[in-house]
């Protein structure tokens, strides 16, 4: 199969349009080890239909990656609604980028589209009428995923960034939000969809709100009074922490997404908080939130994986942790490897 990358963002008008826009892709599509063995398995279990395998690939990738965000704090606007990233952060990479990555599961678009996209194509390798591409944004700031064949299209995003990403949401236990059916006249691959979504909530304030009612954790000395809505975002991290064991960027997501539905968007703004590196690690940036509650500060700390009151001198100690989203600008000359 070879291997391509296909803007579908733009109207073509002829064919010679089309075809300037498929390119082969600058890295090999790789499987990891861990998901070959379960993709060799997948293909000679004859009782699982090709969508169930589809899906079971997908979450198998949700559940083992998690997203790496600093590659955000890379990213330059460029005009209005235009935004640029480096390529070699994940795109177009190395052999001293690959071996790094093994060490961790922090991925990005890029790499994951690319395990997805070969996975199904080894899946299928057999069978002539499935067809496997990578998608790309015409800003080359995200992949994701395609596959056709006779009886449907699909597209396939582990890491949309709109919404709580899928590597976050099937960890969680949520609902598949991350795959389009373009085409499916035979409601084959939908009906697929639909089973696997069963018994699972589409909205994660809906779940959390059930959960924190019937948690016991205790994450607040009682002595001390805080407002309810701080209370439930410190049992819903509490939760997410520590039933779920979720992410610093699952968490990030998932309280983001919390906040702006029971408090709105105006009540929290973006920070950066430096994680500094060593001699062999580089420097990262996680995002974290603050929110404003009855006047007082507090921010979701996704690196230590807590809440607790902020005072805005914190940006303007010597060496600060936390740095306003905005003030972030880093030099792309000053190549990240991965680690």
């Amino acid at each position: 199969m070879e291997n391509i990358i296909l803007n579908l963002k733009k109207d073509f008008g002829n064919r010679e349009d089309l075809n300037a826009n498929i390119i082969c892709d600058k890295a090999k599509w790789k499987i990891p080890e861990d998901i070959q063995g379960f993709v060799d398995g997948l293909s000679k279990d004859s009782q699982i239909s090709n969508e169930d395998k589809i899906l079971a690939v997908f979450e198998r990738l949700c559940k083992d990656y998690i997203y790496d965000d600093n590659i955000l704090s890379y990213m330059k606007k460029v005009e209005d609604d235009k935004f640029a990233l480096p390529d070699w952060y994940g795109r177009d990479v190395d052999t001293d980028w690959e071996k790094n990555r093994e060490e961790h599961n922090k991925r990005v678009c890029y790499e994951v589209s690319r395990y997805l996209a070969k996975a199904l194509s080894e899946l299928f390798k057999e069978n002539d009428d499935f067809n496997v591409c990578i998608l790309w944004d015409i800003d080359l700031t995200h992949y994701y995923v395609g596959l056709t064949c006779s009886d449907y299209t699909i597209t396939l995003d582990l890491d949309n960034f709109n919404n709580i990403k899928d590597l976050t949401r099937l960890k969680t236990g949520l609902t598949i939000d991350g795959i389009e059916i373009l085409e499916d006249d035979k409601n084959k691959f939908r009906s697929a969809l639909a089973r696997f979504n069963k018994g699972r909530d589409k909205h994660d304030i809906k779940k959390m709100e059930s959960e924190v009612e019937d948690t016991t954790i205790s994450t607040q000395d009682e002595s001390q009074e805080e407002p309810d809505d701080i209370a439930f975002l410190r049992n819903a991290m509490a939760i997410l922490r520590e039933k779920y064991n979720i992410d610093s960027q699952g968490i990030y997501e998932y309280m983001k997404e919390i906040v702006d539905i029971k408090l709105g968007t105006n009540a929290r703004e973006k920070v950066w908080k430096k994680i500094r590196g060593d001699s062999s690690k580089g420097t990262i940036y996680t995002r974290c939130l603050v929110v404003n509650i009855d006047n007082k500060k507090y921010i979701i700390d996704v690196d230590e994986k807590l809440l607790r009151q902020f005072d805005e001198k914190e940006f303007l100690e010597e060496d600060a942790d936390f740095t306003p989203y905005k003030k972030v600008s880093r030099d792309w000359g000053e190549h990240y490897d991965g680690t």
